[in-house]
């Protein structure tokens, strides 16, 4: 299975945190992570390159949000993903994913504290 997520920082924070815990655990002969960063570079990123993931840098959306798309849409179109897992994707913009076929499921998280904690967009 082949999961994309977005949401990791160049800061360690709690989600990045939850996210290495899961990706050191993973049975690495059935999943497969990558991940997008906004930054420059974010936390851990060596150990992830090191461990065959990609790390792909896209325009934060703050910036452009036609040319994060554009390149969201390039990454989605180079692999295919079963899931797309965000912590920082609006409901609207990860329902066109699943919408256009780029992704099966969009595994949707908030900080702790949030009443829904986690949605699965699926097609």
């Amino acid at each position: 299975m082949n999961i994309l997520i977005e949401g990791m920082s160049r800061q360690l924070g709690g989600m990045e945190a939850f996210i290495m815990s899961v990706y050191r655990g993973l049975d690495r002969e059935n999943y497969h992570m990558d991940f997008i960063a906004y930054d420059d570079e974010i936390v851990f990123e060596e150990e992830l390159k090191a461990g065959g993931s990609k790390v792909y840098h896209v325009t934060p959306r703050s910036k452009s949000v036609l040319q994060s798309r554009k390149e969201l849409d390039i990454i989605f179109k180079q692999t295919q993903y079963d899931v797309f897992w965000t912590n920082k994707t609006s409901k609207v913009f990860g329902r066109n994913f699943v919408k256009s076929g780029a992704v099966d499921k969009i595994l949707l998280t908030q900080a702790p504290g949030y009443a829904k904690i986690n949605t699965i967009l699926e097609r």
